[in-house]
């Protein structure tokens, strides 16, 4: 299998097959991230406001947005310490799987709560 050095160190423009095998998945990826990375943190705002109230809501936002800023920070030196460790770098993945998957499951909980209770305030029956 080729490896991305190689497409670095073999010009594009020589057409050889070697290099678009690496060169185009690298350019999909890329482009599936920049379509797709991001747009979480424009319903934020709202999501703080709909949740925690709109008194103190560019306070509540100014804080979720920090742990952005926080998890670039410490993400980088676990996940090279955690392949320091292991030697691969599929432990770092499998984490971040996990946390998602918590991430998930605690967003779901949230909203299940939330729709609960302005339901009960709404007087509207809320289903088993």
């Amino acid at each position: 299998m080729p490896k991305l050095s190689d497409a670095v160190r073999t010009p594009v423009a020589d057409g050889s097959k070697r290099t678009w095998n690496v060169v185009l998945p690298l350019a999909a990826t890329l482009v599936a991230v920049y379509f797709t990375w991001g747009q979480i943190y424009s319903l934020f705002p709202s999501m703080s406001g709909d949740y925690f109230g709109t008194k103190h809501a560019t306070s509540n936002y100014a804080v979720l947005y920090t742990a952005k800023g926080v998890a670039s920070i410490i993400g980088g030196y676990a996940a090279a310490l955690l392949y320091e460790q292991s030697g691969s770098w599929a432990m770092g993945f499998y984490g971040s799987a996990v946390m998602a998957l918590i991430a998930a499951v605690l967003a779901y909980g949230l909203r299940i709560s939330h729709a609960t209770a302005k339901a009960k305030a709404a007087k509207i029956p809320v289903p088993a």
